[in-house]
């Protein structure tokens, strides 16, 4: 088309120069579809069948609702289609979905292939199992359990989707684990505002899993001891992630909120309370104690021995590079769950690295354990106490403030 006016006609480009950028805009789109799903919280389920193919179980967050209205009641769940569970949904033709408790992630790892079983390869000998009406087991325990027919099936990409018919449904009762940026976490609800005047006597309280715990006792202790405790006559405890603690701040669900370091926000003033020890935990009968070195066990003298790694920020950089030190550390387990790692520590499973640990009398010391200061050059995190710049302090917060002040002069830290 010669004497074309090249402004109304689109450039061209080779088809390796095409190839080429259509190859960077997908690299491109599937990284920023990476980083934007890790922020999508989904429940975290553990999807199990049984039948004459077999029995198999796999960890799956992609789980959803289709229709309650299309005769039975269907869902979504979609399986890598190299999983061995893909191939024996197929021909069972049936599958339950278990919707774990925010206290079951370790089952989560163990079918996530995350975890080592004592019982062996079998996965299923790491909790106990009963059968619902379609043959395939569910845990004894979950939240949620949905028995389900195969409906149709497709492959799409890496993954088999599948449309389970809903047979039987097990409830219990409790709260979801969830994921959500790379982590397990648990849902806070939202409480709805509450007036000046009503919220002076509930002391409203969010931290950090296992953050405010060793606090909460010894600064009641302290209150009763002064005499002020009717000032405080109930506590409400909200832990969830640092993003859960800000919103709940920022509506006025919560009156105080402990946080490790300052977060980013001009809404939000913080006050350092004390600076955190990291430590070293152990059963009292681990081997590593009968070494008796001087001071405590080294990132040497631990590194042989399998570690239980509570694997959230900062404790997971700090872990893995005080052992790394040494060596590679061994990973019996990970868990996002302070909780289940302090319980497993307990156990006797592993030694476990806090780097928010804080020794405050007998709090960190029900079942047995046993903590040692880390020894090492490292700037220790800082636990600070975060308020809503525009919000008055109500007088339940002041003392409890106070006490907790008091008790971090008292221990030093």
């Amino acid at each position: 088309m010669t004497g074309a006016d090249p402004l109304l006609l689109p450039s061209v480009a080779s088809t390796a120069e095409r190839g080429a950028q259509d190859g960077r805009d997908a690299g491109a789109v599937r990284e920023a579809f990476l980083q934007g799903m890790s922020q999508a919280a989904a429940t975290v389920n553990i999807v199990t069948t049984d039948g004459s193919a077999g029995r198999a179980g796999v960890t799956v967050s992609a789980m959803s609702s289709v229709s309650a209205d299309a005769g039975a009641p269907t869902l979504l769940i979609c399986v890598h289609e190299l999983n061995p569970a893909t191939h024996l949904i197929c021909r069972n033709g049936c599958f339950v979905v278990n919707v774990l408790r925010d206290d079951q992630s370790v089952l989560s790892d163990v079918f996530a292939g995350r975890l080592r079983q004592s019982s062996g390869s079998d996965r299923f000998g790491s909790a106990e199992w009963v059968s619902m009406t379609n043959g395939s087991p569910r845990l004894r325990d979950p939240l949620v359990a949905f028995a389900c027919d195969v409906a149709g099936s497709e492959t799409v990409g890496t993954h088999r989707l599948f449309v389970g018919a809903v047979r039987e449904v097990f409830l219990d009762e409790g709260r979801p684990l969830i994921y959500t940026n790379r982590d397990y976490a648990a849902p806070v609800g939202i409480a709805a505002r509450q007036g000046p005047d009503n919220g002076n006597n509930v002391l409203r309280i969010g931290a950090l899993q296992g953050i405010v715990s060793p606090f909460l006792d010894p600064a009641l202790q302290a209150l009763r001891e002064t005499g002020e405790l009717s000032e405080v006559p109930s506590v409400s405890l909200c832990e969830g992630t640092p993003q859960q603690l800000v919103d709940l701040l920022l509506s006025e669900a919560i009156d105080v909120a402990f946080l490790i370091e300052e977060p980013a926000r001009r809404r939000i003033r913080a006050t350092a309370i004390c600076r955190f020890r990291p430590s070293v935990v152990l059963a009292r009968d681990h081997p590593v104690l009968q070494a008796r070195t001087p001071g405590g066990p080294t990132a040497e003298t631990l590194r042989p021995h399998e570690m239980i790694l509570h694997d959230g920020s900062p404790n997971r950089e700090f872990a893995l590079s005080w052992i790394g030190q040494a060596g590679e550390p061994r990973i019996a387990v990970r868990t996002g769950s302070f909780g289940t790692a302090l319980d497993l520590v307990a156990r006797g499973s592993g030694y476990g690295v806090f780097a928010t640990w804080m020794d405050i009398g007998d709090a960190h010391d029900p079942d047995g354990l046993i903590s040692y200061p880390v020894r090492a050059d490292f700037r220790r995190p800082v636990l600070t106490l975060c308020e809503c710049r525009d919000r008055v302090r109500t007088p339940a917060a002041a003392l409890f403030l106070a006490a907790c002040e008091g008790i971090c002069r008292s221990e030093g830290t």
